[in-house]
């Protein structure tokens, strides 16, 4: 973009549009680093080279702590560690890193305290289209009511009004186990071991993983077999009707990986993503997921919704 085409009011708006949908892409980047997520690494790159550009080029930018040029470098810092010294991009990051940080050596950064619902669900960590579907609401008690049979908007807004991840894992646990009980499957040893861990996870916690390691191994290895008989590899080409454990055992899996991750702070996105998976498998049930989390979560969300 031209230095001219800044000028007018109208390309000065739209560069601020595209400004913020870059800083967006790379908070996201961030926090997927910081929680070792899943991480689409060119997509960051290309946000990052876009951005510097449009900055060099004169677009206004100010910068958050979470958005600041450090702090992006030192994110993809933290991704190159983790890689072999000889990784492949390793050498052209290092180059589109060195030119983010001289274009925007005169970016100003402020570091305002998250007040909006909007604020506080990007200071969390959530996925940045929740920032701006909170933009329009002014509380989190509105936010709470709008995201309606969202379920993925409701654990991650849950989460940003201050609900423990522990209370929302422990309510993701209890409908779990409410889905699995109802499940017609083959495997109905496998099944009742299956809701058993997930009750014990809804009443005691993170602490049922340590205190029923038989459940969580066989658990474990319920979700590995059952992804497996999915496959066509597995079959030879034929596949039969699908169990209706299968998805379940897939998904008490990875609520137990967030149990295990409970005492860091909880990924969002995680939580949504799995919320979000988890009300597929429901609703083909004829099942409400964020029904059963809203009730289920409305007492201890009702004294934070202000």
């Amino acid at each position: 973009m031209s230095a001219g085409a800044l000028e007018t009011e109208e390309g000065r708006a739209v560069a601020l549009e595209i400004v913020a949908m870059l800083e967006s892409e790379l908070v996201r980047f961030c926090h997927r680093v910081a929680h070792d997520h899943a991480i689409a690494l060119d997509r960051a790159r290309a946000s990052m080279v876009l951005l510097g550009t449009l900055v060099g080029s004169g677009a206004p930018w100010t910068a958050r702590p979470d958005s600041a040029p450090t702090r992006i470098h030192d994110a993809f810092a933290e991704l190159a560690a983790r890689n072999p010294a000889d990784w492949p991009p390793a050498g052209a990051i290092r180059s589109e890193v060195a030119a983010f940080l001289d274009a925007t050596a005169a970016v100003a950064i402020v570091d305002e305290p998250a007040q909006t619902p909007a604020q506080r669900l990007r200071a969390a960590g959530a996925d940045p289209d929740l920032w701006w579907w909170a933009s329009d609401h002014d509380t989190f008690a509105r936010s709470w009511i709008e995201c309606g049979d969202h379920a993925a908007r409701l654990v991650q807004v849950a989460l940003a009004m201050g609900v423990a991840s522990e209370r929302v894992a422990r309510a993701l646990a209890q409908t779990f186990a409410s889905a699995a009980l109802k499940a017609r499957t083959r495997r109905a040893a496998q099944r009742d071991e299956l809701v058993a861990l997930l009750t014990k996870l809804a009443a005691n916690g993170a602490a049922a993983l340590a205190d029923e390691r038989a459940l969580v191994a066989a658990t474990t290895r319920l979700a590995f077999e059952m992804a497996a008989a999915q496959q066509a590899w597995w079959t030879g080409g034929k596949r039969g009707p699908a169990d209706p454990l299968a998805e379940l055992a897939v998904l008490s899996f990875q609520l137990i990986e967030l149990f295990a991750a409970i005492d860091r702070k909880p990924d969002l996105e995680r939580f949504g993503d799995l919320a979000s998976r988890a009300d597929r498998t429901f609703g083909s049930r004829g099942m409400r997921l964020a029904a059963l989390l809203r009730h289920d979560l409305e007492p201890v969300v009702a004294p934070l919704a202000t």
